[in-house]
């Protein structure tokens, strides 16, 4: 059945979505989208891939979500220690 300790993994070329088209019911992707060159691309193999009424869950860090981080950590370290 494919789901068990005894499963086969399956590994693919760097962006690329292995899958037969409509043949998935779900697709999740947490934080690897961004690692991609091409993100629309790969948005349209996943969307290929799943079945019409396929779900797509994916989450990825979106602009300026770095440099914000950066400044908290800055403003609690210059809060708690004087400075960065």
């Amino acid at each position: 059945d494919g789901v068990g300790g005894d499963a086969a993994g399956l590994v693919a070329p760097l962006e690329t979505v292995p899958f037969e088209p409509e043949s998935l019911d779900l697709a999740v992707s947490l934080l690897s989208l961004q690692a991609m060159n091409d993100i629309p691309g790969m948005l349209v193999q996943i969307r290929r891939a799943l079945k019409p009424d396929g779900l797509f869950l994916g989450a990825f860090a979106g602009a300026g979500t770095l440099s914000e981080l950066r400044e908290c950590l800055i403003a609690a370290e210059t809060e708690f220690y004087g400075g960065a």
